[in-house]
């Protein structure tokens, strides 16, 4: 997804216009400017779109999609119209992003609430009724799920992430991988493939990296891993992995 034209009124101090045709935005300013309240709109406006719920503020959003096709959204009053490549239509449940990702530095407990926790819901209520297993379609990600990501680079044999992981993150071996796992956790989940990762870890505190890579990566790929450990992970009250920690 591209958005190249964003319109806000009404949600908290913003009242923007941007119109652009790069493919990344980058926002300067000020604590207090109104950066990490145009993010929480931005997460508002495709939660609602995903959920079918009001949003509460008037907006307007263009973005064009994959195959290149342009979606207008305005909301007036909490009356939405929609226009896929300047026709209207009743819906556009076919024409949103695949995922929505938030990366964000500063303390996200009301980001997670407000945008981000409906959607991990839904998506371990689709687990525990045996449906597929995929990333929750809203995505938070701050500064406490790095180690997963970093553990994901580890195991992965591709050429590309073994070359980061040397010449960008200068990491030449790996020491241990120690790893917290809360067995009085398991109730949250049903028999499924992401508790069968848990219960694969659950047998010792410290690992090599080889021994992960027998347990984990000859049964998951790398996105199925970084999935399960996501959701493992998530939410704090929750976590059934309560810590991993690389020592290098």
């Amino acid at each position: 997804m591209n958005i190249t034209k964003l319109e806000i009124t009404g949600y908290k101090n913003l009242n923007i216009r941007l119109e652009h045709e790069a493919r990344v935005i980058s926002l300067i300013g000020n604590n207090g400017s109104g950066k990490s309240n145009l993010l929480e709109a931005l997460s508002q406006i495709f939660k609602n779109l995903y959920f079918g719920q009001k949003t509460q503020f008037d907006y307007y959003i263009e973005y064009t999609i994959s195959d290149n096709r342009k979606v207008q959204v305005t909301n007036n009053n909490s009356s939405l119209t929609y226009l896929i490549d300047g026709v209207s239509a009743s819906s556009i449940s076919n024409y949103l992003p695949k995922k929505v990702i938030a990366i964000y530095s500063g303390e996200a407990n009301r980001l997670w609430e407000d945008s981000y926790k409906n959607s991990y819901d839904q998506t371990i209520a689709n687990i525990n009724n045996n449906t597929q297993v995929d990333m929750p379609k809203m995505l938070l990600i701050n500064k406490y799920y790095w180690h997963l990501s970093l553990l994901t680079l580890l195991l992965s044999d591709g050429d590309d992430n073994k070359a980061f992981v040397k010449e960008v993150l200068s990491i030449d071996s790996v020491n241990t991988i120690d790893i917290v796992v809360n067995k009085s956790k398991y109730k949250r989940y049903k028999d499924n493939s992401v508790l069968e990762l848990a219960k694969a870890l659950e047998h010792k505190t410290s690992y090599t990296l080889d021994e992960l890579k027998d347990i984990l990566s000859a049964r998951w790929t790398s996105s199925e891993i970084y999935t399960y450990l996501y959701l493992l992970f998530t939410p704090k009250s929750t976590k059934i992995i309560e810590d991993i920690t690389v020592k290098f």
